[in-house]
Parts: C-alpha cells; structure tokens; sequence
C-alpha cells in the first residue's frame, strides 16, 4: 500500500484456460514463478512447465 492507504497491483496475469499467458495484458512487473493455479513455474533450460508435485505440466500441449 501506498501513503494514501490505497493498494497498488504489482502483477496482472491473464490465462487461456489451460494455463497459456495472454501476451499482450498481462504485467508481470514483480519476480513472482508462482502463476496458473498457484504453481510454480520452472524455466529450467526455457521449458516453462508448471511443477504440480507429481507431475509437470506444459500448458502448450
């Protein structure tokens, strides 16, 4: 918040609806690797799969 009592957004993330980004309107302006549903997204060797446990998850395929 600011001096004004007045919240500022640091991060706006728009989705298709298996987890793509929107390219245009989404602002990522902090360092934040928890996106799509919480999870963390892995940019280990440029693959960005979200890490879901168990599993990765690609939101391409």
């Amino acid at each position: 918040m600011d001096n004004n009592n007045v919240a500022e957004i640091l991060q706006q993330d728009h989705y298709y609806p298996f987890g793509m980004s929107f390219a245009g309107i989404s602002t990522p302006t902090v360092n934040n690797m928890y996106k799509y549903n919480g999870k963390e997204l892995q940019t280990n060797h440029n693959l960005n799969w979200y890490d879901y446990g168990a599993r990765f998850y690609d939101p391409v395929l």
